[in-house]
């Protein structure tokens, strides 16, 4: 579907107007940038089944909605995750805490909510 909307809107400008010359620009760049997105996800794709991160990346995909980036996204950026002593002092680190509201016998999870954090 994106493909077809860059191709319709190439279609569409107009080299001859000022707008129409912006929006080859912005569509030359927006080409560039997808080529350079494609490449990086191929090198992250082959980093990911190095041996340094092959077996911890097939354990995150077991989590739903982990995907291979993702779960390189986590390691990368979190590093050794054996520093975290519990699994709150890692969602501290993120930024991220479960949201609940609960009175009583009745307990209702809400989702992750942004956590402000001091530096």
């Amino acid at each position: 579907m994106v493909k077809a909307y860059i191709s319709w809107l190439s279609k569409i400008s107009k080299p001859e107007t000022s707008r129409g010359m912006r929006l080859i620009v912005f569509l030359d760049e927006l080409e560039h940038l997808r080529k350079i997105i494609a490449k990086l996800t191929k090198q992250i794709r082959q980093l990911s089944t190095l041996p340094l991160y092959n077996r911890r990346v097939s354990l995150l995909r077991t989590i739903p909605g982990i995907s291979i980036l993702t779960a390189m996204t986590i390691l990368t950026e979190f590093g050794d995750l054996n520093v975290y002593s519990s699994l709150d002092k890692l969602c501290s680190y993120v930024g991220l805490t479960g949201d609940e509201d609960s009175s009583g016998d009745k307990e209702k999870k809400l989702g992750m909510t942004k956590e402000e954090i001091d530096f």
